[in-house]
């Protein structure tokens, strides 16, 4: 948000309490509208939003499942989930190639959001006011 004008106490005021990602999303559109600059930025920001639900999923159930190491060794986790297209209901191998993936799907995610919000800085706004509406 202060990449959108509003200074920094002011925006985490105002996004501090916001906890689901989708929110903070919904929150920097209606900044962005604000602003002007939604039209330049609207595909962009849909795009990192869908990657954060693919990262925050995988987070979740890394995080949130159950986990298992087998005789051998082997870390499973326990599936039970309700995905859009069904269920799934069981045991997961997850290997350390599995970890080191999301690990770098939350980096490319982070320099994903930190160039958008650069361009965002460095787009002009058309918007008449310079004060966000709170």
């Amino acid at each position: 948000m202060e990449a959108l004008g509003t200074d920094p106490a002011t925006a985490s005021a105002e996004t501090s309490k916001i906890v689901q990602y989708s929110k903070r999303f919904e929150r920097v559109r209606s900044e962005l509208a604000t602003n002007g600059k939604l039209i330049a930025f609207a595909t962009r920001l849909q795009a990192l939003e869908d990657d954060a639900d693919k990262v925050a999923q995988a987070r979740n159930r890394i995080t949130h499942d159950p986990w298992y190491i087998d005789s051998d060794g082997e870390l499973f986790r326990q599936q039970s989930e309700t995905p859009k297209k069904g269920l799934a209901f069981g045991f997961e191998k997850v290997t350390d190639a599995d970890l080191i993936a999301l690990n770098a799907s939350l980096d490319a995610l982070c320099a994903t959001a930190w160039q958008l919000r650069s361009d965002v800085i460095q787009h002009p706004s058309t918007n008449i006011s310079s004060h966000s509406p709170v």
